[in-house]
């Protein structure tokens, strides 16, 4: 089995945004006007609070070659004071 060959990582330095769920493409093209060149993508965890219907592998290369950089967030265990319908909170005993 061949060893995976990962791009060289690079330090983004800019603006960038989060929404809770990805924005569609369409979106995405149209807010690509030089301002904001980055975007926080929720990729998954117990706590990630919306669905994400547009993040695909097509949306991620999509998005790329307009540009985009991405970073991916998971949303895991929160603190005690957390709160929501069910969420994974950090205690002394799982923190």
């Amino acid at each position: 089995m061949a060893a995976t060959t990962w791009p060289a990582q690079r330090t983004f330095t800019g603006r960038a945004f989060d929404t809770c769920t990805a924005p569609s493409l369409s979106t995405m093209k149209a807010w690509h006007t030089g301002f904001y060149g980055a975007a926080a993508v929720y990729v998954g965890g117990e706590n990630r609070g919306c669905a994400q219907p547009d993040l695909t592998a097509s949306w991620v290369k999509s998005v790329s070659s307009l540009g985009w950089k991405l970073a991916p967030i998971y949303v895991g265990a929160q603190p005690p004071c957390q709160s929501g319908s069910n969420p994974e909170k950090m205690t002394t005993t799982t923190g």
